[in-house]
């Protein structure tokens, strides 16, 4: 059950990433670029402590593998991986779920600017 939350907060992520690429960019394939680059960052720019290693101190390496969707269900699916690391599901449901209110409040207002008559 926390594997299939970690999988929808990172879809409802992921969907409102496209959603505000949408209403920022101006024509489809930037839109498209803006949206997978914003995605792929997530998942794989949280994977920078593995490359780090011990420069990272340990409350920043917690929260950027908790930014993670793979690193947190990871976590969650197996006891030998990320063990010294708190739980990072809960983290990760919190940051996706306040990323995804970032991004529906951007398009929003993105969309309600547009359709605002001239004056």
């Amino acid at each position: 059950l926390i594997c299939w939350s970690i999988i929808g907060a990172t879809m409802l992520l992921a969907m409102l990433a496209g959603l505000a690429a949408s209403s920022v960019a101006l024509r489809t394939p930037t839109a498209t670029a803006l949206a997978y680059g914003l995605i792929f960052a997530i998942a794989l720019g949280t994977l920078l402590p593995l490359l780090a290693g011990d420069q990272l101190t340990p409350s920043a390496r917690a929260w950027l593998f908790a930014a993670n969707p793979f690193a947190s269900a990871i976590q969650v699916l197996t006891t030998e991986f990320f063990a010294d690391l708190p739980e990072l599901w809960r983290t990760h449901l919190r940051l996706s779920i306040a990323g995804s209110a970032g991004l529906l409040l951007l398009a929003y207002l993105r969309v309600r600017r547009m359709l605002m008559p001239d004056r």
